[in-house]
């Protein structure tokens, strides 16, 4: 089965680990216990 859909270029594919990476360094980060499923404040 081929995915040449799915396949990119060199180039490509750094600029999206960079994207990638930028996006995740400009996140805030959550605090622990708020990122716990049962832990959650209602509104």
């Amino acid at each position: 089965m081929s995915d040449s859909h799915e396949t990119y270029t060199q180039e490509e594919t750094v600029a999206r680990r960079e994207a990638a990476l930028k996006r995740m360094l400009a996140t805030p980060p959550k605090r622990q216990k708020d990122s716990k499923l049962g832990r959650r404040r209602k509104p």
